[in-house]
């Protein structure tokens, strides 16, 4: 008990990490089961419906972030939360940006020719002011938690949700015929008592504060100063959705609906381990940030760059190449109608590697100040997206639409190398100098092996991987304990 309690209470960066992972470890599992859940009991007809649906209420969610949180969390993280009239000011704004989301998508979704989807998109929307998932009410009480050091129990809510969620569609969906509007009516219900937990205790000490404390008048000013520096970053998400959501558009604009759900389950594997990228950069993120402000003696911004890059790099290779050799087994979960899309899965191992390298470096350049490079990285990758996948889409099919993502992430990739200080530059170069070799290998193996069995292609491509990924120390174990052991100054 002595040491869950001091791991529990520690502030080390590894042990943050790690328990952020494991609780969202456990719910990328849950949720690829709810997914597998989702698919057989909609079908492939009316589930091309739900994964289209899906993209308008993430970029609608995108319109209801704002970027708002990303500009009142640091004023959040200096003296009492609570007090701070950021956190008010981030409430009002939301609940202020609830008409215009809503607005943006009903055009987006008539502009595009799917107004029929819009009851959905809209329970959907709902959805996102609750779920942890999308950036809603929630997320400005979740600020507060992350505060006072509490991001652990905010995944393991997030996780209850899921359950909850999986639940019920195992219950109702036996009993009723679902469609996209009741999913995502099951989904909000699911995500209600979550919300309950995670703000009612803030809202409560918001409100105990402002009746025992005389608060200043929240100015004009301040609001403005709020939306004006969120301005660029709500741009920069509402891009970032449809960037890394463009692909079922495309598909839908230029291939048909039929063809949405395919791609969306064929890749969905992959997808949901972004959450791992997104872990082991914001941990990093702070350590980036002291280093460049000086602050670290202990640690170089180029050791940082170069870790973060070889680990995602070889947990990249490893996760694509499993998805790779079982391929196969791993769609045939969704049913039988899903197994001629393996080739999208492997495919997609690809995009997977640079779409981690793309977000340690977005998260690099936000823990020093250069939100403009994430902002025009993203507008450049999200035009080479369309340009390269309308393009390719009339000659390959839906193999344009991936080489396409692969060329708009190497774009997107090309452009962040340029902005990199040279410290951090030297870093990634040091990290790719070790990881691109180790993937040429892993990938040769697997190429060569093509003609074995399944299991005996398995127990050889794998181990052997691992071996490649250690003894090229693109997974180096020393270096990465000692980044676990690292505190936050």
């Amino acid at each position: 008990m002595k040491r869950i309690r001091s791991i529990l209470s520690g502030t080390g960066v590894g042990n943050d990490i790690g328990l952020t992972v494991v609780a969202h470890g456990i719910g990328a599992v849950v949720a690829y089961a709810t997914m597998i859940t989702v698919t057989r009991l909609l079908g492939p007809e009316v589930f091309d419906q739900y994964a289209l649906a899906q993209v308008y209420v993430s970029a609608g969610a995108a319109v209801l972030d704002f970027g708002i949180v990303a500009v009142a969390y640091p004023r959040l993280a200096v003296g009492d939360p609570i007090a701070a009239p950021s956190l008010t000011m981030s409430y009002l704004l939301r609940i202020v940006m609830i008409p215009v989301a809503l607005g943006s998508v009903f055009l987006f979704a008539a502009g595009t020719g799917v107004l029929s989807l819009f009851p959905a998109i809209a329970v959907g929307l709902a959805v996102a002011l609750v779920s942890g998932k999308f950036t809603g009410l929630r997320q400005v009480s979740e600020m507060v938690w992350r505060v006072r050091g509490r991001t652990w129990m905010i995944a393991t809510i997030a996780l209850f949700d899921a359950l909850l969620f999986l639940l019920l569609l195992r219950t109702v969906g036996r009993s009723i015929e679902l469609g996209p509007v009741e999913v995502f009516g099951l989904l909000l219900l699911a995500n209600v008592p979550g919300f309950l937990m995670i703000s009612i205790p803030v809202v409560r000490r918001l409100l105990r504060k402002r009746k025992s404390e005389p608060t200043p008048r929240i100015r004009r000013n301040h609001a403005e100063m709020i939306l004006l520096g969120a301005l660029p970053i709500g741009l920069m998400g509402i891009t970032a959705q449809l960037f890394g959501r463009i692909e079922p558009l495309v598909i839908n604009s230029t291939i048909g609906l039929q063809d949405v759900g395919d791609y969306t389950v064929a890749v969905s594997p992959l997808v949901g381990t972004l959450f791992i990228p997104m872990t082991i950069a914001v941990g990093l993120v702070p350590l980036i940030a002291q280093a460049q402000a000086g602050r670290r003696s202990d640690v170089a911004i180029s050791g940082l760059y170069a870790s973060g890059t070889r680990v995602l790099i070889g947990v990249g290779l490893l996760i694509g190449v499993g998805s790779a050799i079982f391929a196969e087994p791993i769609l045939s979960l969704f049913g039988p109608d899903y197994l001629d899309d393996a080739w999208i899965l492997r495919l997609y191992g690809i995009t997977n590697i640079l779409e981690y390298l793309v977000i340690f470096l977005d998260q690099g350049f936000i823990a020093v100040g250069k939100r403009k490079e994430v902002m025009i990285g993203t507008f450049l990758g999200l035009a080479l997206a369309v340009a390269l996948q309308v393009g390719l889409v009339p000659f390959l099919a839906l193999t344009g639409i991936l080489l396409g993502k692969i060329g708009a992430l190497l774009g997107k990739l090309s452009y962040q190398f340029s902005r990199l200080d040279p410290e951090a530059r030297r870093g990634l170069l040091k990290g790719l100098a070790r990881g691109v070799p180790a993937l040429i290998a892993v990938a040769a193996l697997y190429l060569v092996t093509s003609d074995f069995d399944l299991l005996l292609r398995a127990a050889i491509v794998v181990p052997v991987a691992i071996a490649i990924l250690m003894l090229s120390r693109t997974l180096d174990l020393a270096e990465i304990e000692r980044l676990r052991r690292m505190r936050i100054s």
